[in-house]
């Protein structure tokens, strides 16, 4: 007899989600203030939430224009597909997915959706549904959980949990093993902090590095055409409301003006989170001409802080408020207490501690948290940005402007160094850094070449070597240099090359995928 086909996750079922989500009470509304304190609100999705895609492939595997010709499927479908079928019996990480991509491309908000259509009762009762951030006790959290082989467990934000960072593959081993009863398991991470992988017989992705695991690796496939305009569609809805008060004119310009914006974001436009703002970016007084992921978050969080220095205006007119640059300043400092911490909240006590060095601080108690707002609070009390790029924005911007109070270097993550790359200031500002366990190899192969990065350090180089190796064979020859050296002294080196050949070939391969390195070569006079 064959198994019956079951159904967990539906696009039709989203809009009436938000009608049964209101009427929650009991156990189920505490769950819904616990995903809030541990996530973010579920109601932030509520009226724009996008179905995305999942893949096979890696998107940065693909050439930039071959993104959207990768094979995808409906992430709905992919996962109903995934949670079909019983516990197996032989626990070999079959039943137990990773969900990799970018920062800022959906995975939490399709986990979250995943436990929401369990909690609105979508789901047959028999089966229960747990999400978890990842962090130090989540361990123990889940070994708690009782009737685990009817349970489908979700773990969010492997990259930020701290018990990873630095022994990534033990704590892989240790989710695994501690999750391998339960009934079908997905681990959301970003893709630049996973472990190697290899293909296996059938193209699809799995991690080379856990021997007897064959985990599916799927990738959220960036927005299509269709998939931004949906989404813009319901970010600036144009519905029967709008039509009666004579404001679809307005709502119509409004979408010609997104339109134009998402033009020049390029690549940007293909983040959910990015796009979930783009009502932000249309208030911006001097909009800039070109557009990249420093510039955008500048200009998301000063339009924020604008606006909360308005509102504390308003509340305050008796009183001197802060303005906009001491409010980012205040912002800095939460975002690198965080950071040294390697946590992503911080508590009332530790805030009124910082308070007693500035007392600008205590103005983040009259935030309009929430919402719109960049910053939120949770039952706790305790403060957190509302989404880790936020964090990663501000520590980028510290470090281009000199303006972090610490001098340990900052453990790098993909995107922190991404945003000072954008800045134009890695080369100058690399030392602020600590590189443990930061891949160069994974960076270049997501991002694209350097562009303004000198890095005067031999492992770096050495991995440098071993990525293009294996683009192409034929590069290996002109890697004969001893790596022990400065970076400067390899670079003179190649260019002392007597064999005209292999020093045309140098160039060419500088040219291609170290930019930095030609033009230094251009203007290298100078640095005799």
């Amino acid at each position: 007899m064959a198994l019956e086909r079951l159904t967990f996750v539906k696009t039709d079922w989203i809009k009436p989600l938000w009608k049964k989500l209101a009427k929650l009470r009991g156990e189920r509304a505490k769950e819904v203030g616990r995903l809030t304190d541990i996530i973010f609100d579920p109601n932030v999705l509520k009226d724009v939430y996008v179905v995305p895609d999942l893949q096979d492939r890696n998107p940065a595997d693909a050439h930039q224009d071959d993104l959207l010709s990768a094979a995808r499927q409906s992430a709905f479908d992919r996962i109903n597909q995934f949670f079909q079928g019983k516990l197996p019996l032989e626990k070999d990480g079959r039943h137990q997915m990773f969900i990799l991509s970018d920062a800022g491309m959906g995975k939490t908000s399709l986990l979250l959706m995943l436990k929401l259509m369990h909690l609105t009762n979508f789901w047959q009762l028999r089966y229960k549904c747990e999400l978890f951030k990842l962090g130090d006790g989540t361990l123990e959290e889940i070994s708690k959980l009782p009737n685990k082989g009817k349970t489908f467990l979700l773990l969010d934000a492997l990259d930020e949990d701290p018990q990873a960072w630095k022994r990534i593959k033990n704590r892989l081993l240790e989710l695994l093993r501690a999750s391998e009863d339960f009934r079908r398991v997905i681990i959301s991470s970003r893709t630049q902090f996973f472990p190697e992988m290899e293909p296996e017989s059938r193209g699809r992705s799995e991690i080379k590095v856990l021997s007897g695991y064959h985990c599916p690796v799927l990738f959220l496939s960036p927005f299509s055409p269709e998939q931004v305009e949906e989404f813009i569609n319901k970010k600036l809805p144009l519905n029967f409301s709008q039509r009666l008060l004579f404001r679809s004119g307005k709502v119509r310009q409004q979408r010609q003006w997104a339109d134009h914006l998402l033009e020049q974001m390029q690549d940007l436009r293909m983040r959910p989170l990015l796009l979930s703002h783009i009502d932000k970016l249309l208030e911006v007084d001097n909009p800039q001409e070109y557009w990249n992921a420093y510039t955008v978050y500048q200009e998301l969080v000063n339009e924020w802080l604008d606006r909360e220095v308005r509102n504390l205006q308003k509340q305050h007119e008796q009183r001197r408020v802060p303005e906009r640059k001491e409010l980012f300043n205040v912002c800095l400092q939460i975002a690198e207490q965080m950071q040294r911490q390697g946590t992503q909240i911080i508590s009332e006590e530790e805030l009124q501690q910082l308070i007693l060095a500035d007392r600008n601080i205590s103005w983040l108690k009259k935030f309009e948290l929430g919402g719109r707002s960049l910053l939120n609070r949770n039952s706790d009390r305790a403060f957190r940005f509302s989404h880790y790029t936020v964090q990663e924005f501000l520590l980028a911007w510290g470090v281009v402007h000199e303006q972090l109070t610490g001098q340990d270097p900052l453990r790098a993550t993909d995107q922190l160094v991404q945003f000072v790359h954008l800045a134009g200031e890695l080369r100058e500002k690399i030392h602020h850094f600590n590189f443990t366990n930061f891949s160069w190899k994974k960076y270049i192969k997501t991002y694209g070449p350097f562009h303004s990065i000198l890095v005067p350090n031999a492992p770096i180089l050495r991995e440098l070597k071993e990525w293009l190796v294996t683009k192409n064979r034929d590069y290996e020859f002109y890697f004969t240099v001893n790596f022990e050296k400065t970076q400067l002294r390899i670079l003179k080196e190649w260019l002392k090359e007597p064999d005209p050949k292999k020093r045309t070939g140098v160039q060419i391969l500088i040219e291609r995928f170290y930019p930095e390195f030609y033009a230094w070569q251009s203007h290298r006079t100078k640095y005799r």
